[in-house]
């Protein structure tokens, strides 16, 4: 099997029409290419014209020959199954050949052949200057008649050497290597599969080989499928997909004569990912795409940090907690990033206020109030939660200014909490549920600043425990969501390596990963699933799966309501920074769901990703 080449879609193609005319007069000879052999007392003759190209053309697909390689014609005549003496022959067709004679454009060349009236066959092949056949047509029967102009037309098949196959949508999917080809998932995606001779030229329109297509070893939920080519799009297929998975595609080009050529792609229906703002180089930058900067820092002596954003499923907005820079960030939709709360160069503290003249040290979790586009924000190192209007005006609403950190239960002020990081929002009646990450517990601040704890010890008591409200024992967890349907809260218990749920009652159970705790990188159901300092979590309430962001394992892990994980995007094996489709992510850490689109939105490597499932 010859090895497939791959070319951009068709635009660039170079266009072969093969076609060749016989023509047949009442003539004793003409112009003969030395080659051409004499015959005894004919009474008649055969004249065939080739027309060769000089250059591929790309505006027609009409039959007007041969691919421009051509530099010599092999002939075979029978006559009832017997060869005419003197065949088979080749003959020159360069533009010094005898017979040829040479344009800008192409070469033609008129060979005559002095035949007897009869019926005859001939057999017709056309060749580059290393002998490689380009096209030929097999049996082509004819009648030589005296005293009769007649001329046949003769379709000369290309023979494919090689076959390229390209994307006709580069956004969603493209031909990764000469064996794989990635798409993404639950759609469809147009390939455009052209079949080549021994010298690159494209093999186009009459004459071209038959294209065929097939799918085999379709992995279990993928749907992965290949639509057959029309006549009216002979050299498109379409791969569509109803999940995400891999199959074997196999293509086939079929000539009129000569062999059939066949090459193989693995095909993988998979996600995609895309820069919507930063760079990972890091720093603090208003501006638009990567023009704009973060600084999202992880770790920080016996605690990793947690940079998070939220969705505003109103305006399509994202806001970002950019801990480094101590500043909220807005991302609009065009990727245009602006600071709306804290100052630039980054200025860390504690100060309330309107826009620059407000500090953070080290915000973590942000959540939003789609009623009236307000933010809250879990200020670490302040142990304090923020509010930040739409106007940019921030407020403390629960935790001491000057910081206070510790674990007291109270209003306002008189409530402590220890390196706050992960915060949600109850859109029913307005409260906050806040991850007290260093006094391993969940918070419930209400609208009043009323801040009690629902789940966890106090004083504080670190470690792995399933129960009810204080008897509850986490250790260090970061992330939490909020599921609208229910009420019920979901935590990432980061170094227990496990999801936990807190239902209204403050029943905390553990839905995935092993009590005790055993970190690593498993896909399963329940205590069998492994997560490795997992960070954020997002919901879809449309469904109740969850979305984690497995910070050391570089994945994206999806959790049903059954505790069934898989891991979604990403691999552990692969912790580079890349983009697009099927590419590795290196170190999530916060996420948020877009309910209208379906698509993840992650932090990784100082950038604001988007993730397409």
């Amino acid at each position: 099997m010859t090895k497939s080449t791959f070319t951009p879609v068709l635009s660039r193609l170079r266009v072969l029409a093969l076609v060749a005319t016989l023509a047949l007069a009442a003539c004793s000879g003409g112009a003969r290419n030395p080659g051409t052999p004499p015959l005894s007392s004919p009474s008649a003759g055969v004249t065939i014209s080739i027309k060769i190209p000089k250059a591929p053309n790309a505006s027609s697909r009409g039959p007007q020959y041969v691919s421009p390689a051509t530099t010599q014609m092999t002939i075979e005549i029978e006559q009832g199954g017997v060869p005419v003496s003197g065949y088979p022959q080749t003959i020159g067709l360069t533009p010094t050949s005898t017979g040829c004679t040479s344009t800008l454009v192409d070469t033609l060349c008129q060979l005559a052949f002095p035949l007897a009236p009869g019926s005859y066959t001939a057999t017709i092949s056309l060749l580059d200057a290393s002998g490689n056949t380009l096209s030929g047509a097999q049996s082509i029967p004819f009648t030589v008649i005296a005293g009769a102009n007649n001329s046949i037309p003769i379709v000369l098949g290309g023979i494919p050497h090689s076959i390229l196959v390209s994307t006709e949508s580069p956004a969603t999917s493209e031909v990764q290597s000469d064996s794989q080809i990635a798409f993404l998932g639950a759609s469809s995606v147009h390939l455009s599969v052209v079949a080549t001779d021994a010298d690159g030229n494209l093999i186009l329109g009459p004459g071209a080989p038959t294209i065929a297509a097939s799918i085999a070893a379709v992995s279990s939920g993928s749907g992965i499928s290949v639509s057959t080519p029309s006549s009216s799009a002979p050299n498109t297929v379409s791969l569509s997909a109803t999940g995400f998975g891999s199959a074997t595609l196999t293509v086939v080009a079929t000539p009129s004569s000569g062999s059939a050529l066949q090459t193989q792609f693995s095909v993988l229906a998979t996600y995609l990912t895309t820069t919507v703002a930063g760079s990972p180089t890091g720093g603090f930058a208003d501006g638009t795409g990567s023009a704009s900067k973060f600084s999202f820092l992880h770790f920080m002596p016996g605690i990793n940090l947690f940079y998070n954003l939220v969705y505003d499923s109103g305006s399509g907005d994202l806001y970002v907690a950019d801990n480094d820079n101590c500043a909220i960030r807005q991302v609009t939709t065009a990727g245009v990033v602006t600071t709306i709360a804290g100052a630039n160069p980054a200025s860390c503290g504690f100060a309330d206020g309107t826009g620059s003249a407000t500090k953070f040290y080290a915000p973590e979790g942000i959540a939003y109030d789609s009623g009236n586009g307000d933010l809250y924000v879990a200020d670490l190192d302040n142990c304090a939660i923020r509010q930040v209007t739409t106007s940019g005006t921030v407020t403390t609403i629960a935790g001491a200014n000057p910081a206070s950190c510790g674990f007291a239960d109270g209003t306002g002020g008189g409530a402590k909490f220890y390196g706050p990081e992960g915060i949600a929002y109850d859109s029913g009646n307005g409260n906050l549920y806040v991850v007290d990450t260093i006094n391993c517990a969940i918070r419930q601040v209400t609208t009043a600043g009323v801040v009690t704890t629902i789940a966890g010890a106090n004083p504080a008591s670190c470690g792995f425990v399933d129960g009810t409200g204080g008897a509850a024992k986490f250790n260090l967890p970061e992330g939490i969501a909020y599921d609208t349907s229910d009420g019920d809260l979901y935590v990432i218990d980061t170094n227990n390596c496990a999801i936990r749920q807190v239902t209204t009652a403050g029943v905390v159970t553990t839905i995935a990963g092993a009590n005790p705790a055993s970190c690593g990188f498993a896909d399963g159901t329940g205590s069998v699933a492994k997560f490795n300092a997992p960070g954020g979590i997002a919901i879809d309430s449309g469904n109740g799966n969850l979305y984690v962001a497995d910070y050391s394992n570089c994945a994206i892990r999806q959790v049903t309501t059954a505790g069934v994980v898989t891991t979604v995007a990403g691999s552990p094996g692969d912790c580079t920074f890349a983009t697009g489709l099927d590419s590795s992510i290196a170190y999530p850490d916060g996420i948020t769901y877009d309910a209208s689109t379906g698509l993840l939105y992650i932090t990784d490597s100082n950038t604001v990703q988007s993730l397409q499932l």
